[in-house]
């Protein structure tokens, strides 16, 4: 760091006005250094992998609920078993609501400090590329644009397995519903439990309550990545 350029020196040295072979500054570039770090990358990415491990857990739970349905057509089904069934629904129903409530909040401040930190990093490597590049400019960025988009691609993936158990839960409950009607001899309380789980609309899993968690949010983020470097480079030009 004291063969950095300048403004290199005064970026990472918090613009205080130090000599730059001095101890004190020295020491001041590696805390800066290593606090920026912790606390753009390190800490973002732990809070990231809690979340993905706690979307896949609840994906866990419907994707047993959903194989349980199937193994439900294919025997004779009474009341009580499917009373049983609403049952485990409507826990599956504040299970989802309960990890909604939860991470979405912690979701949207992901999303919105490592967009921050992914965006400003591009635009600071830019900036300095065509001053006086140095080497740690190149990691700082490498890490914001490599690190930053695999945390938010892993917690959207994730969070994605639980909105594609939803789909299949209702499929298999729409296929169950139709083999139960084919029947002859069918209780009608059986058919309106059939239906009421049918009516039911799990929550989405979403960023505070803004964006949905899907698949196509990833090429949303690129996009935007991509726009905003050649608007910079428009810009700089």
């Amino acid at each position: 760091m004291r063969k950095a350029p300048v403004n290199h020196q005064k970026y990472y040295g918090l613009n205080f006005p130090v000599e730059g072979d001095s101890i004190y500054a020295t020491f001041l570039w590696i805390v800066t250094t290593q606090v920026t770090f912790v606390c753009a990358f390190s800490f973002p990415s732990s809070i990231a992998v809690v979340c993905g491990a706690a979307y896949c857990k609840s994906s866990e739970v419907f994707e047993y609920f959903a194989e349980f349905i199937l193994e439900i057509r294919h025997i004779v089904v009474h009341r009580d078993k499917m009373t049983k069934l609403m049952d485990m629904h409507r826990l599956l129903y504040e299970l989802a609501l309960e990890t909604e409530k939860v991470l979405s909040p912690i979701c949207f401040l992901l999303f919105c400090t490592q967009s921050l930190i992914m965006y400003t990093s591009f635009a600071n490597y830019i900036l300095f590329k065509f001053r006086d590049l140095h080497s740690t400019v190149v990691w700082h960025t490498f890490s914001a644009l490599i690190l930053t988009p695999a945390c938010l691609i892993g917690v959207i993936l994730c969070a994605s397995k639980i909105s594609g158990q939803i789909r299949l839960i209702h499929t298999n409950l729409q296929l169950l519903y139709y083999a139960l009607v084919k029947e002859s001899k069918v209780d009608k309380k059986i058919l309106l439990l059939v239906r009421t789980m049918l009516r039911i609309e799990f929550p989405e899993m979403t960023a505070g309550n803004i964006t949905g968690l899907r698949r196509k949010l990833i090429l949303s983020v690129a996009g935007a990545l991509f726009t905003y470097g050649l608007l910079l480079v428009s810009v700089i030009h």
